[in-house]
C-alpha cells in the first residue's frame, strides 16, 4: 500500500528484491503522486487526516464547486479539515460573472477565462463582475488576462464581493478516473500479488501485460480494469444497501475467477477496483486466495480470514 496512505506494521507489506529503484522511483513520481494528490481517494486522504504535506498545484482530475447558496459555482481547493471526518476549502484565484441565463455567476479560473466576445455571446453582463484573489500579485496577474482578453478591468472598488459562507458548505466535485489512477491502482494490486506469491512466479510472462501497463501505459485500461464493482468483503456487501461499511481501512486481495487471476482494491473501503492481473492463464495450477485489511486507526495490517472474507479481529 503506498505510504501516502498511511504506514502499517508489521512492515507494511513491503516488497523486498521485487522493484528496482529506478521503477520504484517512476511509481513514486507518475502514478502515485497524482492517485495520493489528485484522485477521489485524495479527497478520503484529507477526510482520514492523512493530508499530504504539499499539495499538488494545476489539479485536473479533481474539480469542486460551492453546489448552493450566495456563492454557488464559487471554485473550491480541497485541504485537511479542522476535524477528523471534515475537509476544509479554500478559494481558487479565479473569475466570476453575471449570467443571465442562469441568473446566477459563473467562475472559471485564469487559464479558462472566455475573451469577452464569447462572454457576451453566454449572456454574461462584463458590468458585474466577481474576482477572488489572495494578493496584489494574484489581482495583477487577473488584470493582464483581462486586458489580453478585451475585458476591461474593473478596480479593486468596483468588485462585488459576496459574503463568505459560514459552517459546513455543500460542494459538487467531477471527479476523472484517467490511465494515470488506472495504473496507480494496478500497481498496488501487482504488487500485492507479488507479495503473495514471490518474485518466481509473479515475473513470468504470464503477466507481462500487466506489468507493461503498469510501467509503461501500455494497452487498453479497459481490458485489466473495472470500477464500481461489489465490496471486497461479504458483510458490505450485505449493508451496501444501508451506506453502511465494517471498516474504513484499506482493504486488498487476489484470488482465482475461473482461468484468470483477479485482484479488488479498496482504499478507505471505498470504491472497490477489480485488476485482471492475467485473463487465461497457462500454466501449472496453483493455490491463491489472499487478503489483507490496512486499519486506519490502529495503523497494522491483518490477514482476511479466506473463507468469508471477513476482518481478524
Amino acid at each position: 500500500m503506498p505510504q501516502c496512505f498511511g504506514r502499517y506494521s508489521p512492515d507494511n507489506l513491503i516488497l523486498y528484491k521485487c522493484v528496482c529503484d529506478d521503477c520504484n522511483q517512476y511509481f513514486g513520481d507518475k502514478l502515485e503522486l497524482f492517485l495520493g494528490r489528485d484522485s477521489y481517494e485524495s479527497l478520503e486522504r484529507k477526510r482520514h487526516g492523512i493530508d499530504p504535506k504539499k499539495t499538488l498545484k494545476n489539479k485536473r482530475r479533481v474539480k469542486s464547486k460551492i453546489a448552493d447558496g450566495e456563492w454557488k459555482g464559487v471554485i473550491v481547493e480541497d485541504v485537511k479539515g479542522d476535524k477528523p471526518g471534515e475537509i476544509g476549502l479554500r478559494n481558487s484565484i479565479q473569475a466570476g460573472f453575471f449570467n443571465k441565463f442562469i441568473d446566477g455567476y459563473m467562475y472559471y479560473e485564469p487559464k479558462d477565462i472566455p475573451t469577452a466576445e464569447k462572454l457576451k455571446k453566454e449572456g454574461c453582463d462584463l458590468k458585474k463582475i466577481i474576482l477572488i484573489f489572495g494578493d496584489d500579485t494574484e489581482f495583477q496577474r487577473l488584470k493582464e488576462i483581462f486586458q489580453d482578453k478585451g475585458i476591461e478591468v474593473p478596480s479593486k472598488s468596483e468588485l462585488i464581493q459576496p459574503n463568505r459562507p459560514k459552517g459546513k458548505i455543500v460542494v459538487e466535485s467531477d471527479i476523472t478516473i484517467d490511465k494515470t489512477i488506472f495504473r496507480a491502482i494496478s500497481k498496488i494490486a501487482f504488487n500485492y500479488f507479488a507479495f503473495v506469491v514471490g518474485s518466481e512466479i509473479s515475473s513470468r510472462d504470464w503477466f507481462d501485460e500487466i506489468r507493461r501497463f503498469i510501467r509503461y501505459g501500455e494497452g487498453d485500461p479497459k481490458k485489466f480494469f473495472a470500477v464500481n464493482i461489489p465490496p471486497i468483503l461479504f458483510e458490505d456487501q450485505k449493508l451496501e444497501k444501508f451506506s453502511a461499511k465494517i471498516t474504513q481501512g484499506h482493504l486488498v486481495n487476489v484470488e482465482w475467477k475461473n482461468d484468470a487471476i483477479i485482484s479488488k482494491v479498496s482504499p478507505f473501503n471505498n470504491n472497490t477496483y477489480g485488476i485482471v492481473l492475467c485473463k487465461n492463464f497457462k500454466g501449472i495450477w496453483f493455490p491463491l486466495k489472499s487478503g489483507h485489511h490496512f486499519d486506519i486507526k490502529t495503523k497494522t495490517v491483518s490477514k482476511l480470514l479466506s473463507v468469508s472474507n471477513r476482518i481478524v479481529v
